[in-house]
């Protein structure tokens, strides 16, 4: 019975507050908590199998927020499509001095989810942001915005 105990203590710990009179609705909910714990527990798991340290684990409550923050940014990084409108605004010219930026990194659910990352030609030509080079490029990601490679 450790299981059922443990499932339903960490189901009453973050439960999505959900008020309604339809049934299904309640239920829907019940079973996104569900699997929101138990995706915790395998995760735990393998954090115990891989041995990393109990300070660099995530929380329940750090994996849950984790979790709906890169569902709450899935979409949103969806570039356009056809040809550009008349009303967009023309960018700046490009300034003739090269500057280094500092390291931009988008979250690894942004970077590793494997959709809408497109190649684009932009000048002017800046730093590679791969680890351990250090050329310059003008190609970069559509979906990630500033983050340059060769």
């Amino acid at each position: 019975m450790g299981g059922v105990d443990l499932a339903i203590c960490l189901l009453a710990l973050y439960r999505i507050p959900v008020h309604s009179k339809k049934y299904y609705h309640r239920l829907i909910y019940h079973m996104i908590d569900m699997t929101i714990n138990e995706a915790w527990l395998v995760y735990r798991r393998d954090c115990e199998a891989k041995r990393i340290p109990q300070e660099k684990r995530h929380s329940l409550l750090t994996f849950r927020m984790s979790l709906s923050e890169s569902l709450i940014n899935a979409g949103k990084y969806i570039p356009k499509r056809g040809r550009p409108s008349s009303s967009e605004r023309t960018p700046p010219p490009p300034s003739t001095r090269i500057q280094r930026v500092g390291q931009f990194r988008p979250q690894n659910d942004l970077r590793l989810d494997q959709v809408g990352h497109f190649p684009e030609v932009k000048n002017p030509r800046l730093y590679c942001k791969r680890v351990g080079c250090a050329g310059c490029t003008n190609i970069r990601c559509i979906k990630c915005k500033q983050v340059f490679h060769c």
